[in-house]
C-alpha cells in the first residue's frame, strides 16, 4: 500500500467510530477450524475515498492483490482487483428474514480497523435489529462474518450479489435430472430447492465467476439459494435457522486458481477409492435393462451376451428390485431361485458380482419389525416415538436406519457382509440418503454429522465404480467416484449429462461420471444414435458406467423394444476399447487429483482463461490437459469446435490444427467422436500414445527438480 494510502490509515484509527468492544462481545467472528487463516497478509490497511471505506489488500503467496469498498448508503460490498471490479453485493445485501418478515442492512453507522479486522456497525430496516459485520482479509480471500443485534433466531438470514459484475457464475452441483444450466448463470436456480449437507442431490455451497472471484458460504446449516431467478440477474445465499452469517470470498488470477484456493481450504481428495479396473472398464448395471424388474434368468441372460460379444466390464450389478421389500437384503425366492448358481455364472464370465442396496426399511419389510423394536430407525422429528417415513426412488414411503446408532450400523453391516460371504458379492451401489429433514437426530449430531457417519460407512464396501453420492463441501475428501442424477434416454439427457459432470467436477469430485450409458428414467429405450454417442463422450470421460445393452432392452413398463444392429455393438465395443486405451492417461491425473485436488476433466476456460469463448462452451472439456474431448451430443453429423490456442493433433483426421480457430461444420458420422490432443505439454506424449499416434508427439521434458 503507498504512502497515501498509510496517511489515510492513521487518520481513521484517530477520527473513526471505533465499535471494537461491541462487535467482539456479540460473538462477532465465528471459528474456522482449519490452520490455513494463520497467515496474515502483509500490511493490508483501510482508507476512506470517495465516500466509501476501502479495505486495501496487497499481492502475497502467489495471489494477486484486491480492494475490498464498502459504500456508506446505501451499504454496499464491492470487491476490485487491479481496479476492476469481480464480485459486487446488491444495495443493503445482508438480510435476514425473522418470524416472516423480511429486514435489510441500509447504511454504515460506524467502523473500526485494528490491523487485521475491519468491522462494521450496520443500521436495518427495523429500529429493532442492528447488524455486527466483519471482514477479515487473508492473501487471496477475504472471511465475511455477521451476525444480528436483536430478540429472536432469525428463519433465514443471508447474503444477496448483483450476478452482472461478475461476468458468468459456475459451481452449486447438480441443478436438476434434465437441467444443468452452463454458465449456471445463464438459466435459473429457484429458491425453495433441496440444498442441505443431507440431500440426495450433489451440491455444495461453492460458487466461482469468469472474473476469478468465488464465494464459500461456510456453514453446515441448510440454505437457501437463488441464481438468476425469473431472470433477476441476483444471487441469494441464505442460511436457515441461525443468527451468524459466515462466508469466503476468494480473489484470483484466474478461475482454476479459485477452484485450487477452495479445494485447499476444504480439502482434496484423501484417496483415489475406485481401483484402476474401475476406470479401465465400465461398470454393467441392470438398472435401465430391466427396471424394478430383474429376474436371475434375465441378469444371467444380460450378463451372457455382454460377455459374448466382448463388451468388456468389471461387473455386473443387479440394481434395485432384487429384494422382495426394500430392507430384506435377502433375494426374492420368486425371482431369484438359486442366487448362487446366478453368482457363479457371472463369475464363471469374468465380472464380479454387485447390489443396490439403500438404508431404507420399507414397513413391510422382513427386517421392519426387528430394526424398530430395537431402536434402529430414524424417529420422526414431529413423533419421536414411530419411525421417520422418508419418500424413496420408485418406491413406497421408507424409514432409514439410523446409522448414528452403533448397535443399528453393526446389524445393517452384518446383513450386508452376510450377502457377501454367502453369494460372492464383492461390491454396492449404495443409492440412498444417510438422513432426512423430516427426522430426528441423535442428541448432539446435525445433518452433516449423518452425511459424515454414512460416508465413512459406505467407505468399508467396494463401490464398484458407481460410488456413493454425499452433497455438501468437504465431502470431496473421501475420492469417491461421483455418479450423476438420473437421466432420460434422449438427445437433451445427454445433452444436460456433459455440463453436469463439469458442475460435479468443478465443485471438487474428480472421479465423475455421467448417469448410465443411454439413461435410466424410464424413457423408451434409447435409439441407437444416443446409445453410441453417449458411450462415445463417456469414453472420454474419467469413468465409464453402462446399463442399456447394445445388444437390446425392452422397456419392462411399455413392452417397447429396441433390438439394436451389429453396427450398434461395434461401435460400443470401440467406445470401450478406446477408454481402456486411455486408462493408463486417466489413472495419471486421479493420482494428481489425490495429490493437489486437480480435477480430471474440467472445463476449457481452466486452461485457457484468456479466451473469453471458453466460458460459454458447454459441449467440450479438457481430460487432463492434453486431451480435448468434442462429441457429438445432438442426431447431426457435424457440429462447431472450438480449438484453443496453441497446436493440437486432430486425432480422427491425422492432422494437426492451429489454434485458436472455430472449425465450422466439423464433419463426424456416427463411427467417429472428434477429439484432439494438445501439443507441447506435459501430458502430451501419453495422451499421443492413448491413441497410437506416438510418433506425431511434441513432447516437452519435465523440468527437473
Amino acid at each position: 500500500m503507498g504512502s497515501k494510502s498509510r496517511r489515510h490509515r492513521s487518520s481513521i484509527l484517530s477520527g473513526c467510530v471505533l465499535l471494537v468492544g461491541l462487535l467482539v462481545g456479540v460473538g462477532l467472528v465465528a471459528s474456522w477450524g482449519t490452520r490455513e487463516w494463520e497467515t496474515l497478509p502483509p500490511a493490508a490497511g483501510v482508507y476512506q475515498k470517495n465516500g466509501q471505506i476501502i479495505l486495501s489488500v496487497p499481492p502475497a503467496s502467489g495471489s494477486p492483490g484486491y480492494e475490498v469498498k464498502v459504500a456508506r448508503e446505501p451499504f454496499r460490498v464491492t470487491t476490485t482487483r487491479g481496479g476492476t471490479n469481480v464480485l459486487a453485493s446488491s444495495p443493503g445485501p445482508a438480510r435476514f428474514q425473522m418470524r416472516g418478515s423480511w429486514y435489510g442492512s441500509t447504511k454504515v453507522r460506524g467502523f473500526g480497523w485494528d490491523g487485521k479486522v475491519l468491522r462494521l456497525d450496520l443500521a436495518t430496516t427495523s429500529p429493532g435489529y442492528g447488524i455486527s459485520y466483519a471482514i477479515t482479509p487473508e492473501p487471496g480471500r477475504y472471511r465475511t462474518t455477521w451476525s444480528i443485534r436483536g430478540t429472536g433466531t432469525a428463519d433465514q438470514i443471508g447474503m444477496v450479489y448483483d450476478l452482472r459484475p461478475s461476468g458468468h457464475w459456475y459451481g452449486y452441483g447438480e441443478v436438476e435430472p434434465l437441467e444443468q444450466p452452463w454458465p449456471l448463470s445463464a438459466g435459473e436456480v429457484r429458491r425453495g430447492k433441496s440444498f442441505d449437507p443431507s440431500i440426495y442431490q450433489v451440491r455444495a455451497p461453492f460458487w466461482f465467476t469468469s472474473t476469478s472471484a468465488g464465494l464459500w458460504v461456510n456453514t453446515n446449516r441448510p440454505m437457501d439459494h437463488s441464481t438468476n431467478e425469473s431472470r433477476d440477474g441476483l444471487g441469494r445465499f441464505y442460511i436457515k435457522g441461525s443468527n451468524v452469517y459466515n462466508d469466503v470470498t476468494f480473489v484470483e488470477s484466474t478461475p482454476r486458481a479459485v477452484y485450487d484456493h477452495y479445494i485447499r481450504v476444504t480439502g482434496r481428495p484423501a484417496k483415489i477409492d475406485p481401483s484402476y479396473e474401475q476406470f479401465e472398464k465400465p461398470l454393467w448395471n441392470t438398472w435401465a435393462q430391466f427396471y424394478r424388474t430383474p429376474t436371475q434368468q434375465g441378469v444371467v441372460g444380460y450378463a451372457e451376451g455382454l460377455a459374448s460379444n466382448g463388451l468388456a466390464g468389471h461387473a455386473v450389478q443387479v440394481d434395485g428390485g432384487w429384494e422382495r421389500r426394500r430392507g430384506d437384503l435377502s433375494f426374492d425366492p420368486a425371482r431369484f431361485p438359486d442366487p448362487q448358481a446366478m453368482s457363479g455364472r457371472i463369475h464363471e464370465l469374468g465380472y464380479d458380482l454387485g447390489l443396490w442396496v439403500g438404508f431404507y426399511v420399507e414397513p413391510d419389510s422382513a427386517s421392519y419389525a426387528e430394526a424398530r423394536q430395537r431402536g434402529y430407525l430414524l424417529p420422526d422429528g414431529a413423533d419421536r416415538s414411530k419411525p421417520c417415513m422418508v419418500p424413496t426412488p420408485y418406491e413406497r414411503d421408507s424409514a432409514l436406519v439410523d446409522l448414528a446408532n452403533p448397535e443399528a450400523r453393526a446389524w445393517y453391516e452384518g446383513k450386508l457382509r452376510g450377502l457377501m460371504q454367502r453369494y460372492r458379492v464383492e461390491g454396492f451401489k449404495f443409492d440412498t440418503v444417510f438422513f432426512d429433514k423430516k427426522c430426528a437426530p441423535r442428541s448432539g449430531l446435525t445433518q452433516a454429522d449423518y452425511t459424515r457417519i454414512g460416508a465413512q460407512f459406505v467407505d468399508g464396501f467396494d463401490l464398484q465404480g458407481a460410488g456413493v453420492r454425499v452433497p455438501w463441501w468437504g465431502s470431496q475428501r473421501y475420492g469417491f467416484a461421483m455418479r450423476q442424477m438420473d437421466k432420460s434416454t434422449d438427445w437433451r439427457s445427454l445433452q444436460v449429462a456433459v455440463p453436469q459432470a463439469l458442475a460435479l467436477s468443478t465443485i471438487g469430485h474428480p472421479f465423475v461420471t455421467t448417469d448410465m450409458i443411454g439413461g435410466s428414467l424410464y424413457g423408451p429405450p434409447p435409439e441407437k444414435a444416443v446409445l453410441v454417442r453417449w458411450a462415445q463422450a463417456s469414453s472420454l470421460m474419467p469413468m465409464m458406467y453402462s446399463s442399456t445393452s447394445p445388444l437390446g432392452v425392452t422397456n419392462p413398463s411399455t413392452g417397447q423394444t429396441n433390438a439394436y444392429d451389429e453396427e450398434t455393438m461395434a461401435l460400443y465395443r470401440a467406445a470401450i476399447e478406446e477408454h481402456r486405451r486411455l486408462a493408463p492417461y486417466i489413472w495419471e491425473r486421479a493420482q494428481e487429483a489425490v495429490a493437489a485436488g486437480e480435477p480430471i476433466m474440467k472445463p476449457l476456460f481452466f486452461d485457457f482463461p484468456r479466451e473469453p469463448a471458453t466460458y460459454t462452451v458447454k459441449d467440450q472439456w479438457m481430460l487432463g490437459d492434453a486431451i480435448m474431448a468434442a462429441p457429438i451430443l445432438t442426431p447431426a453429423a457435424s457440429r462447431d469446435i472450438y480449438v484453443p490456442s496453441g497446436t493440437w493433433y486432430d486425432v480422427r483426421r491425422k492432422t494437426m490444427v492451429r489454434g485458436p480457430a472455430v472449425l465450422g461444420s466439423y464433419p463426424a458420422p456416427l463411427g467417429e467422436s472428434p477429439v484432439f490432443v494438445r501439443q507441447g505439454n506435459l501430458q502430451t506424449c501419453a495422451a499421443m500414445a492413448a491413441f497410437g499416434a506416438g510418433a506425431a508427439a511434441s513432447c516437452p521434458v519435465a523440468p527437473g527438480p
